[in-house]
């Protein structure tokens, strides 16, 4: 039982002369808080809430319509004048 004990002392002893070492800190990124650490072996810590401003976002211009019909369909329109149907090209 004795051995645990020390075991455990001098495992503890290494871990804290360990963590002595290791830097990890809270950074804000796209409006969150993150923690970054120097080695991917430790333990990331909990980042306090707090305001991280967001990144200004540049909305995009809206592009022209190409010229000319995107979408165009053959259909069967009534002719008011004569009266009858006929096949036109309607675009959208």
């Amino acid at each position: 039982m004795k051995r645990l004990w020390v075991s455990l002392a001098l495992l503890a002893g290494i871990l804290a002369i360990g963590s002595a070492e290791a830097v990890c800190t809270c950074h804000c990124v796209n409006g969150e808080a993150k923690a970054f650490c120097t080695y991917a072996t430790e333990i990331e810590p909990v980042c306090p809430p707090r305001f991280c401003p967001m990144p200004a976002v540049v909305p995009e211009a809206p592009q022209p319509p190409t010229p000319g019909p995107r979408n165009c369909v053959v259909r069967e329109i009534l002719n008011d004048r004569t009266g009858k149907f006929e096949k036109r090209e309607v675009c959208s």
